[in-house]
């Protein structure tokens, strides 16, 4: 395409492609309106973009960056892409008694996922050990991560030997990028735990302080509340602890990874 005002060049390989730029910084990706001149500044702004240019905003994002672009916000906007999950365990071995397997990451990838939930997690640090963790990109920009471990509770542990806790769910970064992803993130975790061989997954939040609404976008149910808003802590007379997190009343959710799972779940709701 040729500016009919001041003759530019709007071709593909040329920096003023369509008279867009896209700058990818570390929590967002910029659309940057560039017009080659006054006359067609004036022209998008009373006729549209798609009406000037031919084609919209986001299908011309779509092939400077190779991304499913869903929305450019504004004429000089943030880049809303399809959210993507990136889930790089690798399930290895055989089953064990109780039918779990392993897992194996990347090297560096518990690292990173834990330094993204001690930068961005509103009142928790890293856990101290995972079984695996999922990440997920809007287009080119990471906007959440998710942690899986064992039970935090040991007797939880012992009696649900098939079961995984998420012990760490965190987004980031601008919040168009990230609708949904928290929802995403916790499907995503089931995913992997079914793959592994476990039947259970289990995660908490503060009562009538988080919602859950994401839990409940993705399948999970509410099947405990701290009885008479009593409050929980790890310390104790022959353990003593530091408690580092808030210890207020919070709400258990719970996920059946299969149909008998679903079940148990289910009949453990209170009335």
């Amino acid at each position: 395409m040729i500016c009919p005002c001041c003759e530019t060049d709007l071709a593909f390989d040329s920096p003023a492609y369509m008279a867009l730029d896209v700058a990818v910084r570390e929590q967002e990706a910029f659309v940057s309106y560039l017009p080659c001149c006054a006359w067609l500044a004036e022209q998008v702004s009373s006729e549209g973009y798609a009406s000037v240019m031919g084609r919209t905003i986001e299908q011309v994002v779509t092939d400077l960056t190779g991304y499913e672009v869903l929305e450019v916000t504004d004429i000089d906007g943030v880049m809303v892409c399809r959210l993507e999950i990136y889930s790089p365990t690798v399930v290895t071995g055989q089953p064990d008694e109780h039918g779990r397997r392993k897992g194996k990451s990347p090297k560096g990838t518990q690292s990173w996922m834990f330094a993204k939930v001690d930068e961005h997690h509103r009142h928790h640090p890293a856990p101290t050990g995972w079984k695996y963790g999922v990440a997920i990109y809007n287009g080119p920009v990471m906007v959440g991560v998710a942690i899986v471990g064992r039970p935090v509770a040991r007797a939880l542990q012992a009696a649900q030997p098939n079961t995984l806790e998420v012990t760490r769910v965190c987004t980031f970064g601008v919040s168009q990028l990230r609708q949904n992803a928290s929802s995403k993130l916790y499907s995503a975790c089931a995913v992997q735990a079914r793959a592994m061989g476990y039947r259970r997954l289990v995660t908490y939040t503060l009562h009538e302080v988080e919602s859950g609404a994401s839990l409940v976008a993705s399948g999970w149910t509410a099947t405990f509340t701290t009885p008479n808003g009593r409050k929980r802590s790890w310390n104790c007379k022959t353990r003593p602890r530091e408690d580092k997190a808030p210890t207020g009343p919070k709400v258990r959710w719970e996920k059946g990874l299969n149909k008998t799972e679903r079940k148990r779940v289910a009949a453990q709701v209170q009335g």
